[in-house]
């Protein structure tokens, strides 16, 4: 009972784990809704050995969180790159506005 309570707890950390992946460009959202079926398939075994018995029950009662958790993250994640996006965009268009460094405006020789 208690490697169940530990798997599920882990199960919740899924979203923070992809969002942080993406977010260091370990993998990207085209990956990851590529091999969404192969995601599908290692939850159901992730499900099916983590659950303490045998019944179909508590593996479904697993594998519904770990596939809404997974599209959770991938809409998280999309949000989070698209957020950067616009703030490395912004970021340099302030560069574009200020004056270079190796321009002298003073006219003092060096």
């Amino acid at each position: 009972m208690a490697l169940f309570l530990l798997v599920f707890g882990l199960v919740f950390e899924l979203p923070v784990i992809i969002v942080l992946s993406v977010t260091l460009g370990i993998v990207d959202i085209a990956f990851l809704r590529k091999y969404r079926r192969h995601a599908i398939l290692i939850n159901a075994l992730i499900a099916a050995i983590a659950t303490p018995s045998q019944d179909a029950f508590s593996m479904i009662a697993m594998l519904i969180p770990l596939l809404i958790l997974y599209e959770a993250s991938i809409w998280v994640a999309k949000f989070v790159t698209r957020k950067k996006g616009s703030e490395d965009a912004e970021s340099e268009r302030n560069d574009e506005d200020k004056p270079s460094d190796d321009s002298d405006l003073s006219g003092a020789p060096a």
